[in-house]
């Protein structure tokens, strides 16, 4: 396979959180926001609240809380960095609300995936056809974290909590349709890492050490491998997102297009319709994206504007996913 080497405070439950379902105004006629708790979580419903560090993305469902999906509200915020390569220029982006995954997804919640759909029939493939753990991994020095067992799948020990790792782009998407939600996209995943301020990393200007994230080119690395997620709770985003730099890169939906920033438009951008990298020095291939940089990358590479091609047949130990929620009221 053709692969690329490349946790802030929990939030408290709000002490408000009533299930009422109307607004009221005050005095001046000004009408307050009635915050509504349908599951019963402590949680406000995320359209009934101005506290976004509370919010709940699903209030049909009390194991959906803040401790598990992030609130992104919609608005403008300023994507790419000038002079960057492929990452210029800046521009700004506007988005709807959505919610992302708090961590990405571990080796426990995709071997439960893996066994589900190996109950109904699919051993290691999606409806297409298309492999989505390579369980024949030959490609890097890690040992698979996902083992095939009698019965199904099971995990190696003292790695449940560890992102899961050696997916395809294919994958996550599989994985994203069969949790309710889907893949990010770029700009999705972009503000979530680093908010409406511009922030260079998701914890904000600082440079990285490994008391923030787990990062490093090789010799140099702060673990060597992965960790389980949300092992850096002073490295979490503005929204509280964790491991948005380091540990394990990301896919997004989109499409690689070298000089998409130049035309992307506005609102919710969704990437080119097809991607190509080249580099010009022979090493060319159709490309979709990761984000994020892994446990093998410096500091350049866990920017949280910068962007990496990758071939979406690629898998390896420094790539993973996380989900995003897309929310109607």
């Amino acid at each position: 396979m053709l692969s690329m080497l490349i946790f802030a405070c929990q939030p408290s439950k709000s002490d408000t959180a009533v299930p009422l379902d109307t607004d009221t105004a005050d005095d001046t006629g000004i009408v307050e926001l009635m915050e509504i708790d349908a599951d019963g979580d402590g949680y406000p419903l995320w359209s009934s609240t101005l506290d976004v560090s509370n919010a709940d993305c699903d209030d049909n469902d009390p194991t959906v809380t803040p401790l598990t999906e992030r609130y992104i509200p919609a608005g403008i915020f300023q994507m790419g960095e000038n002079n960057t390569p492929f990452s210029g220029p800046a521009h700004d982006v506007l988005l709807s609300d959505y919610c992302i995954d708090t961590y990405e997804v571990t080796n426990t919640r995709f071997a439960d995936f893996l066994q589900d759909f190996y109950v109904q029939g699919w051993d290691n493939v999606n409806p297409a056809g298309q492999e989505l753990y390579d369980l024949d991994d030959d490609d890097d020095v890690f040992p698979q974290r996902i083992e095939r067992v009698a019965d199904g799948y099971g995990i190696m020990l003292g790695y449940e909590e560890h992102p899961v790792t050696e997916v395809f782009l294919w994958s996550g998407h599989t994985f994203c349709e069969w949790d309710k939600k889907s893949l990010p996209t770029e700009a999705q995943w972009e503000k979530a890492a680093r908010g409406t301020d511009g922030r260079t990393f998701p914890w904000g200007e600082e440079m990285p050490n490994c008391d923030l994230t787990n990062f490093g080119f090789i010799g140099e690395q702060c673990i060597g491998d992965t960790v389980a997620v949300g092992s850096y709770p002073d490295g979490v985003s503005p929204y509280g997102v964790h491991d948005m730099a380091g540990n394990v890169a990301e896919w997004v939906s989109d499409w690689f297009g070298m000089d998409y920033y130049a035309q992307s438009p506005l609102e919710d951008p969704q990437g080119p319709d097809s991607g190509w990298f080249d580099d010009g020095q022979g090493n060319a291939f159709e490309a979709r994206l990761v984000r994020s940089g892994n446990h093998a990358t410096g500091t350049g590479d866990i920017q949280t504007h910068y962007r990496q091609p990758e071939p979406p047949a690629g898998s390896s130990n420094g790539i993973g996913f996380r989900c995003v929620r897309p929310l109607d009221e």
